[in-house]
């Protein structure tokens, strides 16, 4: 994946901001696995704050791993990582 110029400065700020912990990340995917949740279940069933959580729903948000809506849907996509 090329990231020179102005995309690599953008990928480079996007990272300082938030890189996520594999393992949160495993644990909201896997907990979606069961089914749809609320987002305050879902932060408790990840173990992390709610304010932090809402940084790792952003991310899977954008990368199309979860829908959000009513309740927090596990997509094809996030299904399969």
């Amino acid at each position: 994946m090329y990231l020179g110029g102005a995309g690599l400065q953008s990928f480079m700020k996007r990272c300082r901001d938030f890189l996520p912990d594999i393992y949160v990340v495993a644990r909201v995917l896997h907990a979606l696995r069961r089914g749809p949740l609320s987002r305050s279940r879902l932060a408790t069933l990840a173990r992390v704050n709610y304010g932090r959580f809402q940084q790792y729903f952003q991310f899977l948000v954008e990368r199309g791993y979860v829908v959000d809506g009513e309740v927090v849907v596990l997509t094809p996509r996030g299904a399969e990582v």
